[in-house]
């Protein structure tokens, strides 16, 4: 989606992966062990909601 923040991180096992948020939508992504991105969610924990809330109000959006 445009407009996406894209955050680079790595797994416990030290394998890059990376997760995406587009305010707008209000949805979040990541990808896979492979590197395929799944697809958009909405929040479905507490901690990804605050994490939508945080970075959309600090962006601005």
């Amino acid at each position: 989606m445009g407009g996406s923040y894209v955050a680079p991180s790595l797994n416990g096992e030290g394998q890059p992966l990376y997760t995406a948020i587009n305010c707008g939508a209000r949805k979040l992504n990541s990808t896979s062990q492979s590197g395929q991105w799944k697809t958009w969610e909405g929040p479905r924990s507490d901690a990804e909601q605050q994490l939508v809330n945080d970075l959309c109000k600090a962006k601005g959006g």
